[in-house]
Order: C-alpha cells, then structure tokens, then sequence
C-alpha cells in the first residue's frame, strides 16, 4: 500500500514540472541570457605553467653518514615543499622576480616593455601546486595574466630565479660553514704565536692542562675509558669558565677541523639538491577564463534548479484544488464525476486532433453561449456528442447519482457551486440531456434569478418563467418549454425580481418544486453560487439532494470551506461533489482515464 502511495507522488512531481514547464524553460532563458552577458563582457584569462623537479645529490659532506640520510630525508618531507611554495609566494621573492623583470623589460611581450616596477610587481602572483607524497618531487609555478605571452614569460622567469636563489642559499651556507671552522683552527694556533713558549699565560695554561690531565686521568681509572672530548667548568676567582684540552685531545680536534675544511672545501660547489626546469611554460592557446563552455553547462543546470525551484514554490502558493483526491481527502466529500474541459477551455492540441480525426468532442457547428460576463455555457447537442468521450463523463456522473441514495432515487437535485464560473449552468444542462437520453421525464429549472442562463443554453426566451409562476400569473404547465431533446423541459427564470432571496424562500415555491417532483422523474434546480448570495442555501433545504461543482485549478480552498460550511449549517444534504474542467492533456494527471474513453469511442466509431 505505501509503494503505491510513493508511486502517486512522483508521478505527482512530474505532473508539477510539465504543469510550470514554461516558467522553467523561461527561467532556463533567462539564466542563459545572464550568462552569455556575463561571458561576453568578461576578460579571458590565460594561463602557463612550468614544472620544476628537486633531485637529491650525495656529495661528501662534513656531518657524519646517519646525519646525511635524515638530512635527505627532510628535503623530501611534504613541509619541505610546503616551505618552497610559501617562499616563491612571499613578498620577498615577488621583489626579487619584479626587480629582474624590470632589468629585462625589453624583453617584455606587449605594451609591457615601458611598465614601471610596481605594475611588473602587481603581474608576478604565482599559484603554486606542491607534491602532495614524497614520491614525487615536482613543483608547478602557474601564472595567470590576461597577455598569453606574458604569463607564460613570467612564469619561466620565476622559475630561472627561483634555480638561482637555491644555489646561491646552499653556497652562502657552504662558505658561512668554512668560516666557522676557520675561525676554529685560529683559535687553537693564535695563543702560542703570540705570548710564545715561556710568557706567563703559556705557563698558566700548561699548569691548567697538567690539572686537566690529572682529572682525566681520574675520570679514566673510574670510567673505564678515554673521551676525546671533556667539557669542565670551573669557577675561577672572578667566576669565569674556563675550557682547557689535554694536547692529544686539542691535536685531534686540530686535525678534524683541518680534515673537515678541507673537505667542505671540495664540495661546497656540490650543493645538498638541485632544481631544474623539466617542462617550460608555453605560451596557452585558449583562456581559462571564462570556460564558456562550462558556464553554458552550469547556467543550464542552475536555471532548470532555480525553475524547479519556483514551480515548486508557485505550487506551494496555488492554493486551489486540483484533483479528486483532495476533494476526498480534505473535505470528505465524494467525487462523482470528472469533466474534461470543453470548447474554448479544452486543450487545442487535442480538440484539433479530434476535429481532424473525426473524433469530436462537440458538434462542428459551436453550441455555446455567452453572458454579458463571458462565462461560456456548452451543451451536448446532438446525438454525435451523445458518443463522444466527454458525454461518457456525465454517464458516469448520472450513473453514480443514481447509487448515491439506495432506498430511493434522487428526484429533486440543487446543482451549485461555490463561486461564478465553475461550471454549474454546463452540468445542469448536460445533465438533464443524459438523463433525458434514458427516456426519463426531466425539467431543469433556471433558479438563479441575478444572472440566468438556462434559456441560452437552448436558445429560448424567459419573458414568462418561475417569477411569474411564483407571483401567481401563471402556471408551471403555461411556462414550461420543451427542447430539442427528446424528454427535457425547461423552466426559465422569467422577468428578474428586485428581492430574488425572498421570492425562492417562500411557500409558492415550496409548492412548486413538490408539484414540479409530482409531473417529473427528475427536477434539476440551477441556483446561484453559495458564496456571492444565500439563494442556493435557501433552496438546499427543500431538495433531496445538492451537487457542488468545483472547477479544477480555479478554486481556492478556502473559498470551498466557505461554501460547504453555509450548506452545512442549513443541514442540507450534499450528495456528492464534480470536479469541472480537468485537464485531460497528455502529461496531465488525469490523461489516461481521458484517452481510454476516446480510445473506445474511436474503435466503435470505425466499427
């Protein structure tokens, strides 16, 4: 039972998107309009790229072998990288990669040639792409400029400079590291070169050492061993530190100094990794910006979601009902009959179709009439229509009103409507007309005496009618008008009265509809609508049974709230209720039900 449920509200979903089709498509429209405005005025942008590759180099260096490896393995940590893009990115290099450019700005494509170093500074903006795992070692520099050439000339110079600046660094590192170790081994000589042998400090030294000596020796006989190095501080007597070497210890941190300096010496060409240029930037055929292509794509999606969007929100705000299942559900009233739009309300598409097939839906010649508000009464005529698929319709109405009330037939019937327009004239008309093909005795009564319309309908007077009968100048039988159809009588209006509401509530028209129910099998009453005047409520007291038209898509809910509590408080019994004016087009909700009578009717017509 709820896989059903979900099957009716998707198809319920689909129905909504080709009800708001064109509001889509026109949001669709203008969406596109927007954004082909915007590609059109938009600048392109183009991009260029180069790649640099970092390789590792394995010189001797004067860290011991363990030291080297994690030294390796920090160039290829991802923050080392991290570090490399923030770099090419600070304000810093910026400057540096202005300054170059404006030294070579000869060489620059375009109208660049004569641009000062602050607007050469404003082009250089790198967007840097870094490894994001150490098995690769690849740095992208990508520039943006609206001159093809220029970006791709930026970025090979940010490139070269950035080649540069890394030898350089390792190299100012290399020599800053030959000095300290200088400066070492001039320590360790100068004292003797400049006080010699004998001088007093020398002798303080010595006597230093010899201490030294004796406290090593200690530490040897206690320890177990000899270290190369000892560290002491000793406080002297103006609180000074003093370091002191045995001369085997100061001889081998002499000749290590002098090694390790003359190693650092070989390989401080012979930097810790190098950075070279594995793809240069080329100068980009197409623009990156806008992505036209792109953008029509994206305008596409978004004007059918914004579309969407407002369908779903204009449905939220309509109010009116729609289908039979809110008649049922909302207002537990009984749906007994669904009729297809007709004449200029039906659908052109298919009332063409049916004209060219041969398959109408009414006669050739129209059968409508209009008030003098342009609301349109049409009428099953002849008996081509009494075949068609919207006189099925009222078969069906007909026939369910005939099961509404088991013990009895209905005979006395007040056909409303909450408002004007929905349809109510049409389906008394129509009606009787099905109900007089039965052989029945019917008599519709014109009982809205504000605005009749019964008489067109048939094309009659109403000089004489229901007023004269119920002011006493006449009699039911002398006013009574016979039609083109076989078995149904009309009662016209008559001459409108100035207190119509009185005139329906009085006992001569009580008597009247319980002569009228006494000469005819089925006495159909058309009144005015509930909302504008009290008429039909007035009149629901006396009949057997009242039907309530509702036109689909036109009347808000709380219109029918209205209209049903005014019957409810009189007590009048509401047979049921007709959805008027259903859409019967292809993709509409109720398509089916209406293409399987038309389908039948058009076999038999072949038949």
């Amino acid at each position: 039972m709820a896989q059903a449920t979900n099957t009716v509200q998707l198809w319920d979903y689909w129905y909504l998107l080709r009800k708001r089709k064109f509001l889509i498509l026109s949001t669709v429209v203008v969406v596109l309009f927007i954004v082909v405005l915007v590609n059109s005025f938009q600048r392109p942008v183009f991009s260029s790229f180069t790649d640099l590759i970092v390789e590792l180099n394995n010189p001797t260096r004067i860290l011991n072998v363990q030291s080297a490896q994690g030294y390796n393995q920090n160039i290829l940590d991802p923050v080392f990288f991290d570090t490399q893009a923030k770099l090419i990115q600070s304000s810093y290099f910026k400057n540096l990669v202005s300054e170059e450019l404006f030294k070579d700005r000869k060489e620059l494509p375009g109208n660049y040639k004569d641009a000062q170093k602050s607007e050469l500074g404003a082009l250089v903006r790198p967007m840097i792409s870094v490894p994001s795992t150490m098995s690769a070692r690849v740095i992208r520099i990508t520039i943006e400029s609206f001159d093809p050439k220029l970006s791709a000339y930026i970025a090979n110079a940010i490139a070269k400079i950035y080649i540069s600046y890394t030898q350089e660094s390792q190299f100012d590192t290399s020599r800053n590291t030959i000095i300290v170790l200088m400066n070492k081994l001039e320590q360790l000589t100068s004292a003797s070169k400049i006080y010699g042998e004998n001088h007093p400090v020398m002798v303080a030294m010595r006597q230093r050492k010899k201490e030294f000596e004796e406290n090593l020796s200690a530490n040897r006989q206690s320890q177990g061993q000899e270290p190369a190095i000892v560290n002491t501080a000793q406080a002297d007597e103006k609180g000074a530190a003093t370091i002191a070497f045995s001369p085997q210890t100061a001889e081998e941190i002499y000749q290590v100094l002098l090694k390790k300096l003359q190693e650092l010496d070989v390989t401080r060409d012979v930097s810790a990794y190098s950075v070279r240029i594995i793809e240069p930037a080329i100068v980009s055929a197409a623009p990156v910006r806008p992505n036209k292509r792109l953008n029509i794509i994206i305008g596409i999606v978004m004007g059918f979601v914004m579309g969407t969007g407002l369908g779903f929100f204009r449905e939220y705000l309509d109010t009116t009902i729609k289908t039979a299942e809110e008649l049922k559900n909302g207002f537990n009233l009984a749906v007994l009959g669904l009729i297809p739009s007709m004449g200029i309300n039906k659908p052109k598409g298919n009332f063409i179709q049916a004209r060219f097939n041969k398959k109408k839906l009414l006669p050739a010649e129209k059968n409508e009439v209009k008030d003098e508000l342009a609301f349109t009464v049409h009428r099953l005529a002849s008996a081509e229509t009494l075949e068609a698929p919207i006189a099925e319709a009222y078969r069906t109405l007909r026939t369910n009103l005939q099961f509404v009330l088991v013990d009895r037939p209905v005979k006395t019937l007040l056909v409303t409507s909450s408002i004007r327009g929905e349809g109510k004239t049409t389906t008394s008309v129509n009606l009787g007309i099905i109900l007089a093909q039965t052989g029945k005795k019917v008599l519709i009564i014109d009982a809205d005496l504000r605005r009749p319309r019964i008489h067109k309908a048939f094309k009659s007077g109403r000089e004489v009618g229901l007023t004269t009968i119920l002011l006493g100048e006449s009699s039911l039988e002398d006013v009574v008008i016979p039609t083109d159809i076989k078995n149904l009588s009309i009662l016209p209006s008559g001459p409108l009265p100035p207190n119509p509401a009185e005139l329906v509530s009085s006992e001569r028209m009580k008597k009247l509809m319980r002569y009228a129910e006494s000469k005819y099998e089925m006495v159909i009453f058309d009144s005015p609508p509930l909302i504008a005047v009290t008429d039909a409520a007035l009149l629901a007291t006396e009949v057997e049974g009242v039907l309530i038209i509702v036109e689909a898509s036109a009347l808000p809910r709380d219109l029918l709230k209205q209209a049903l509590e005014r019957l409810s408080n009189v007590k009048a019994n509401i047979l049921g209720s007709v959805l008027n004016n259903v859409n019967m087009q292809k993709g509409s909700y109720y398509y089916y039900y209406y293409n399987y009578y038309h389908y039948d009717y058009a076999a038999s017509d072949k038949v």
